[in-house]
């Protein structure tokens, strides 16, 4: 699954903007996240879904995930103990 997200820093309130695009030719899919608002520095996957009542770490199946700031990619790193989280040092806005 590729997923190119832009969100908000943590506990902030935004408006979200979701497009999921299958692949079937790939058996994936893209995923974009857009958050208006400043630029984010952690992102963090939910490890659940709405009324199921285990833990899935979706994270260990992103293939590629890419984010921006000002139009240009940002480094970001997943964590060595959080599949479902990664750092954005710079700040991404998409």
């Amino acid at each position: 699954m590729s997923l190119l997200a832009l969100l908000a820093m943590g506990g902030a309130s935004h408006a979200a903007r979701y497009s999921f695009t299958p692949l079937p030719a790939t058996a994936t899919a893209r995923v974009v996240v857009k958050l208006a608002g400043n630029p984010l520095r952690e992102f963090r996957m939910p490890a659940w879904a709405p009324g199921d009542y285990q833990l899935f770490n979706y994270g260990r199946f992103i293939e590629s995930i890419e984010f921006k700031k000002d139009g240009h990619p940002v480094s970001a790193s997943q964590s060595a103990t959080d599949v479902n989280l990664w750092t954005i040092p710079q700040g991404a806005d998409e």
